[in-house]
């Protein structure tokens, strides 16, 4: 993973947990305008290399319906990958939002990963909503 990733990362679960903070942790607008700022931040670092061949193109959010939308580019083709990838991704991707500290199961947002391949091909939508967290923990 991208050292980047890992320090924001770190920090969004530092905000979301509200360590050190007397009350139950950040508000709704908090998150928002830490999720915000991110966005911010990532545009101008965008295209951003997530793994070897992983490129984040851009994030995008909406506060309102608490969505949060990632756009990636893998450098193959999805006949280049190992069969069941897309359960297998769409696995790591749920354990992640749905963490302690996730962004679906923590602050009740709805992570979208919109997985394009080498010549921009959509050719996955990795989905995570409090809900699936829910039946994730049930599992």
């Amino acid at each position: 993973m991208n050292p980047i990733f890992k320090v924001l990362l770190c920090i969004w679960a530092l905000s979301v947990s509200g360590a050190g903070a007397a009350n139950a942790g950040p508000s709704d607008a908090d998150i928002c305008a830490f999720i915000e700022k991110l966005e911010s931040d990532f545009a101008k670092k965008m295209p951003m290399k997530v793994d070897e061949i992983t490129t984040a193109i851009a994030m995008t959010v909406n506060c309102q319906t608490k969505v949060q939308v990632w756009k990636k580019q893998i450098s193959v083709t999805a006949e280049d990958l190992a069969s069941g990838w897309e359960e297998r991704k769409q696995r790591q991707h749920s354990q992640l939002h749905c963490n302690r500290q996730g962004l679906a199961s923590a602050s009740g947002w709805t992570v979208i990963d919109n997985v394009y391949d080498k010549d921009f091909s959509l050719i996955a939508t990795l989905k995570t909503t409090p809900s699936s967290c829910k039946l994730l923990m049930e599992n």
